[in-house]
């Protein structure tokens, strides 16, 4: 059996970076609620990690999105027949006055605990400053660029 896990935006499903960061940004909570609402309920499928999965293994989807999209979430991997066995929330607010390699860095530690306390044994990653960090942070863990995001 392995344990295979994926990033949600950018992996499974398609990421559009400008729109997600106006709602990161956004601080009036209704226009953020309908803008984050809009965003992810609009996603296009990029992989289905079922493709991947052998008779036993796990998939696990590790997602930086905020708790409270959970609904929506759960709601759009179900419309779009996405498969999986266990759904983690990670995310880390952006300041606007953080460096973004070190909210990457942040984020990246972040993902780093949960990928060894599930035991993950493989993770696709999209960001590559993300794949940087976790290869630092997991040299046990074989972590996966996927996609054509070069940034």
């Amino acid at each position: 059996m392995a344990r295979i896990a994926f990033d949600l935006d950018g992996v499974i499903a398609d990421v559009d970076i400008f729109q997600l960061r106006l709602a990161d940004f956004e601080e009036r909570p209704k226009i953020k609620k309908e803008l984050n609402k809009y965003y992810y309920s609009t996603r296009k499928v990029q992989l289905r990690p079922i493709l991947l999965k052998h008779e036993d293994d796990e998939i696990y989807i590790i997602t930086s999105r905020y708790n409270d999209l959970e609904e929506i979430t759960r709601k759009w991997l179900k419309s779009n027949n996405i498969y999986y066995d266990k759904l983690i929330f990670v995310h880390h607010k952006p300041e606007a006055t953080i460096d973004l390699e070190d909210w990457y860095k942040m984020q990246a530690k972040k993902k780093a605990d949960v990928l060894k306390e599930n035991k993950i044994d493989v993770y696709f990653e999209d960001t590559p400053s993300t794949v940087k960090y976790l290869r630092q942070f997991c040299p046990n863990i074989k972590i996966l660029q996927w996609g054509d995001r070069i940034v």
